[in-house]
């Protein structure tokens, strides 16, 4: 997520291992282990945080205020929390993802009666700068989400895992397809390839033709 709004790459093995030894050394110390914190992440790069300066300047805030002016904390109104937390995820969230799920519970039809071409020219506003998403993934996210809500988090990474690592084992062993639902971009791609293929006849008099020429010769 960082990277997505720095517009940079980072090492994702460093970042595992430097949050696997903070959990550990905080265990030690009698605290709770923990993730990435996502809020706290996307506030510091809206408000211009590009270096790993940033992170560590909001890590030692967290401590100051927890050990030494948390008292501050019970004259901070709920609402501006909430405002606080409003923005972040109206910033984190990727809108354009519920035009992709949408797009991906669509017929191939019905999304070129919408206006929606792939390779360019498509009429559907944000449509052409969303990614092609399979049936099947559109399906993963939506019961992520809805286990979420519903539940908790926990369940709906279980679920999500479920899901995609049982999908990928039916398909190893060829008992299901391998694309998750077949999106408008293969659809125009097999409505091509019908087009292209030659008739039985057609074929037949074709290969007749070059036996011929290479019985005259």
């Amino acid at each position: 997520m960082v990277s997505d709004f720095t517009k940079t790459t980072h090492s994702p093995g460093m970042v595992v291992g430097a949050m696997g030894m903070g959990n550990v050394i905080s265990g030690f110390l009698g605290g709770m282990g923990g993730n990435a914190m996502i809020g706290l992440s996307t506030i510091a790069c809206l408000n211009g945080g590009r270096e790993r300066i940033a992170p560590v300047v909001t890590a030692i805030g967290v401590f100051l205020t927890m050990a030494v002016f948390h008292q501050v904390l019970n004259f901070i109104p709920i609402s501006a929390l909430t405002g606080v937390m409003a923005v972040v995820v109206t910033h984190t969230f990727k809108w354009t993802s519920l035009i992709a799920v949408a797009r991906a519970f669509l017929p191939a039809s019905v999304q070129r009666a919408l206006g929606c071409r792939t390779g360019g020219g498509c009429t559907v506003p944000c449509c052409g700068e969303v990614p092609e998403l399979g049936r099947f993934d559109a399906l993963v996210v939506v019961v992520v989400s809805v286990l979420t809500v519903y539940t908790n988090i926990a369940y709906s990474v279980i679920g999500g895992l479920v899901l995609a690592h049982g999908r990928a084992f039916l398909a190893e062993r060829g008992w299901l397809g391998s694309s998750g639902g077949v999106g408008l971009a293969a659809a125009d791609a097999a409505k091509g390839t019908v087009e292209m293929s030659p008739s039985g006849a057609d074929a037949s008099e074709r290969h007749d033709g070059f036996g011929e020429v290479e019985a005259g010769r």
